[in-house]
């Protein structure tokens, strides 16, 4: 699958549910020119112009057909993030590879990270956005990498840094603004506190159960699909991610942020005092992500 001379959709018929298209032509989001998604099985745009597209970062757009080209179908090897499952929407965000076909369905391997097992399930092409081909890496062909998390907060990094100081010192009221002030942080313990849940962590509990299903959505999302608690992709304030997981007028960062406050004496400072995935540090680089 290359992106090179692909055809230019000409109208919405060229564009069916479950199209593989590749962006371009886009002005007010030029950073987006050259991302894969699929066009979504929902309800089409109210204006008959555009589609409704599903992102490899969770993301739901309306584009022009005229911003959209026409992208190879999915084949046996190609690697996918899964997208937009509604009752299995603790799935999206999830990397899996293509191993086959059933009816109208193609067939995705992918690793369960609760149970650490291998596990196929066959879904529809609208729930697939093709990443890379088989064989590479990252980075390596195929779709760019996500962003790396980057910080959106008024704070400058020295008084980031000096909250955090005092944050992983047992600071609660530090904690706490940062908390509200760096959207950042807030993914970031919700990726550490799923990480948890799912290595069966013997010290930190994690997300519990009442949660798992969101926090996991979000800690796929931001982790690139590895939930090993390393920010990898950025979610913008006001971002839905995983379809309607959060309902109507709730949005992936505030959901994160009330997590963070629900649980702040039981898990997440337990945590920051054992310096479990590097929280501690985390704080004290001024909520700045060093991982890879």
């Amino acid at each position: 699958s290359v992106s090179m001379a692909l055809p230019v959709a000409r109208s919405n018929e060229d564009v069916p549910p479950g199209t593989q298209v590749e962006l371009y032509g886009l002005q007010k989001a030029p950073e987006l020119n050259g991302a894969r998604g699929v066009v979504s099985s929902s309800a089409a745009a109210a204006d008959l112009t555009r589609r409704q597209i599903h992102l490899a970062s969770g993301s739901t757009m309306e584009i022009k057909f005229t911003n959209l080209k026409i992208a190879p179908e999915l084949t046996r090897g190609d690697q996918v993030v899964l997208v937009g499952l509604q009752g299995a929407s603790h799935l999206n965000g999830l990397e899996a590879s293509v191993v086959g076909w059933q009816d109208d369905r193609l067939i995705v391997q992918y690793t369960n990270l609760v149970l650490r097992t291998s596990e196929t399930k066959a879904l529809k092409p609208a729930n697939l956005v093709y990443v890379r081909a088989k064989g590479k890496r990252p980075g390596e062909g195929g779709q760019p990498d996500a962003k790396k998390a980057r910080i959106s907060s008024k704070l400058s990094l020295e008084v980031r840094k000096d909250l955090g100081s005092r944050a992983a010192a047992g600071d609660t009221e530090a904690l706490a603004k940062l908390i509200t002030d760096v959207p950042d942080l807030s993914l970031k313990i919700v990726a550490i506190m799923a990480k948890a849940t799912a290595e069966q962590n013997s010290r930190h509990r994690g997300l519990p159960h009442s949660d798992w299903g969101d926090g996991l959505t979000i800690s796929q999302h931001v982790t690139n699909g590895r939930n090993d608690g390393i920010l990898r992709r950025y979610i913008a304030p006001g971002e839905k991610i995983g379809g309607d997981a959060f309902g109507p007028g709730r949005d992936a960062i505030e959901w994160c942020k009330n997590l963070c406050r629900k649980y702040q004496r039981t898990e997440v400072l337990p945590m920051i005092r054992n310096d479990y995935g590097d929280l501690a540090e985390y704080l004290q680089d001024g909520c700045t992500e060093k991982g890879k």
